[in-house]
């Protein structure tokens, strides 16, 4: 956001205003006896005037109210030699007392006509500007005393008439007694000449910009405050919706008081526009702190309340200037409150709340666009387009908006859901209703069985799931990722992971002989032999002891195939009893086989299962999976096969552990097409890294 007094300076640069006056008949000639000057002393305008004449050195020069200043007959040529643009009162020639005159003389190129040409001053005070010893125009009232005085800065132009072949006087009669109203440390007055059709045409492009941009921008600020509004009349209880409309407002407001003020070209009062106009920016960044905790509902920190107490600081302040001052205060101000803004809707994101991105996305376009504002300011190198701040801002309100309504939206989504959960309770009441005089005591049996079903059924899958890792763990040396596809709501599949103590990891891949809730409880008593079982000894051993825990159940269904395989960098050492085989794919060569005999856990006592080492090169990946996988068929079809399984390892060559394991999964399930798998489904993928 440009601050006003930066966007004032510039237009009050550029603008023109008013009709063009033209001058009717030549200026009076000068006395018979008038004195001649050197050529060199007038400033010649050529036929080229679009771009216009800046007559601010070479004028002569004399301090106080001189009674004939603006006779062309008077000699000069004693007066100093001075530049209009008083920046150091203090050290112009012969002193600055408040009031002084300037001369300057003109001519038309050779061979040029009567020309008619627009006159305007840029200035910090009051002129009267005679031509030919003829009065033209006053901005402001001049004065020898300050309490007399009118500073004004022109937004009007004159037309004087320029005679072919002569020179002409321009004679200023200026007072700035009241100081620096318009800051910089400027006193003084630049004059500037150019075409009247340049001048006219110059005029209607500023007018429309400074009249057009804000009232546009104005009637959208206005539009969304009085939306927000609206909602907040339609819903009470939506608070939020009152402060961003309050928001709005004050923008709205800012930019038609900012359209007045800049349209105001006396210089005293546009000063008593400037502190309410002040107050207002300070209210902009103020309401938009509580507009945006209000929409995120969180209480403001205490940078909020700082950045608060400096906003009122500064309008207290402006109120009592008597001269227009720095920007410095107020740029600072408005780009720490944006700032602010922007930290508050970024923490909101950081801490995850719904959809608070929306609003740190609207956010941080304008406190970039401010802080490269400001800095630019600083730095003396230009300033950014007021489009663009102006756009940012309306971003700004369209996220808020956008927030608001997502959230509402939200809202009356879970309401709906929560009103079509009455309905179907309402529903299914009623229709129990109906039916209990007929069937009572067969209804509450049949409830009583489902809900005990029910519950340990969702028991049993609870316990289950809350065996199996949630995600595949971090394994030194390997890339692991595992899927399953249960064939019922229990299934008998098992995989766990667990640190050797050593920097290795064991790895367990298993399945229950039977499926349901029979099955998971048996992996469940597997689970925790296997985390239990201390890992000296080898996989080999690891297998005993489970075994080992199984047959003391003493139930001839408590068994389960089982392979446990010891993960360190560079390769692996595994024991089976009774699993699939391991596949092991090495760059995209023959996928190998490795089979090590052995019978489930918990049908032979005693028995000793032999253990292989595997060997793996970065890149190798090694694939165990439950009979399920090769034994998977649709009704009536053939098995997906070992064959199979190969081909579809191979094909996956090179991959994650979490695309080998989706491949795997994604080739069964094109067996299957669409048929459920008749047994559990599990696939453990590691790529060696």
């Amino acid at each position: 956001m440009k601050t006003i007094l930066a966007e004032r300076a510039r237009r009050r640069r550029n603008t023109l205003r008013g009709a063009v006056l033209l001058a009717a008949c030549a200026t009076c000639a000068g006395a018979a006896g008038a004195t001649v000057f050197p050529v060199e002393e007038r400033v010649v305008l050529g036929p080229a005037l679009e771009e216009r004449v800046r007559l601010d050195r070479g004028w002569r020069y004399r301090p106080g109210d001189v009674p004939n200043g603006a006779d062309p007959a008077l000699d000069d040529r004693g007066w100093a030699n001075a530049r209009s643009i008083l920046r150091d009162p203090e050290d112009s020639p012969e002193g600055w007392p408040g009031i002084g005159w300037f001369r300057r003389r003109l001519a038309l190129a050779e061979g040029m006509p009567a020309t008619a040409v627009a006159l305007r001053l840029e200035q910090a005070g009051a002129a009267e500007v005679y031509l030919d010893g003829r009065l033209i125009v006053r901005f402001g009232t001049v004065s020898t005393r300050r309490e007399g005085e009118r500073p004004l800065y022109p937004r009007d132009f004159v037309g004087v008439a320029l005679e072919p072949g002569r020179t002409h006087l321009l004679a200023v009669r200026y007072s700035n007694f009241t100081g620096n109203v318009v800051g910089n440390g400027v006193r003084g007055f630049v004059v500037n000449l150019r075409g009247v059709e340049a001048a006219a045409a110059a005029y209607n492009r500023t007018t429309v910009a400074v009249t057009s941009q804000p009232m546009a921008f104005a009637g959208a600020f206005s539009a969304f405050a009085l939306l927000h509004l609206l909602l907040f009349a339609f819903d009470r209880r939506r608070r939020e919706n009152l402060v961003v409309a309050l928001f709005a407002a004050t923008q709205a407001a800012m930019y038609l008081l900012l359209t007045r003020y800049q349209l105001t070209a006396d210089l005293l009062s546009a000063l008593a526009l400037f502190r309410p106009l002040a107050s207002l920016q300070v209210a902009v960044v103020l309401t938009g702190l509580a507009a945006e905790h209000a929409v995120l509902r969180r209480r403001p920190a205490w940078t909020s309340w700082a950045v608060g107490a400096a906003g009122v600081a500064l309008a207290a302040w402006v109120w009592t200037w008597s001269a227009f001052r720095s920007e410095l205060p107020a740029r600072v101000f408005v780009l720490l409150g944006f700032l602010e803004m922007l930290r508050v809707a970024v923490a909101a994101a950081a801490r995850r709340e719904p959809e608070a991105w929306i609003v740190a996305a609207g956010f941080a376009p304008i406190a970039l666009v401010l802080a490269a504002q400001q800095v630019l300011a600083l730095a003396n190198a230009g300033s950014m387009p007021q489009t663009a701040v102006l756009a940012c801002m309306l971003l700004l309100f369209a996220a808020l908006s956008v927030f608001l309504s997502r959230r509402s939206a939200r809202t009356a989504r879970e309401l709906e859901a929560r009103l079509g959960e009455v309905r179907a309770l309402s529903e299914r009441a009623i229709e129990q209703e109906r039916r209990a005089a007929r069937e009572e005591a067969e209804r509450r049996l049949v409830e009583e069985r489902h809900e005990r079903r029910t519950r340990e059924l969702e028991e049993a899958r609870r316990i289950q799931l809350a065996m199996l890792p949630p995600e595949a763990p971090a394994v030194a040396g390997f890339d692991l990722a595992f899927r399953m596809v249960t064939a019922t709501e229990v299934g008998g599949d098992y995989v766990d992971v667990r640190a050797d103590g050593g920097g290795g990891s064991l790895l367990a891949v298993g399945d229950a002989t039977s499926h349901g809730l029979q099955a998971g409880m048996v992996v469940a008593v597997a689970k925790s032999l296997f985390q239990a079982a201390a890992p000296e000894g080898g996989p080999g051993a690891v297998l005993r002891r489970v075994g080992a825990g199984l047959e003391a159940l003493r139930e001839r269904r408590a068994s389960m195939a089982l392979a446990v395989l010891h993960l360190a960098p560079g390769g692996l050492r595994f024991a089976s009893a009774g699993m699939p085989p391991l596949l092991v794919s090495r760059g995209g060569g023959p996928v190998e086989e490795i089979l090590l005999p052995g019978v489930p856990l918990g049908t032979l006592t005693g028995v000793a299962y032999a253990e292989a080492d595997l060997a793996l090169a970065p890149g190798d990946t090694v694939l165990a999976v439950s009979d399920g996988l090769v034994e998977a068929a649709a009704p009536g079809a053939e098995a997906f096969g070992y064959e199979r399984a190969a081909a579809a390892l191979r094909a996956l060559a090179g991959r994650t552990a979490r695309e080998v394991a989706d491949g795997m999964l994604a080739a069964v399930t094109a067996h299957l097409g669409g048929a459920a798998p008749p047994d559990d489904v599990t696939v453990v993928a590691l790529v060696a890294r």
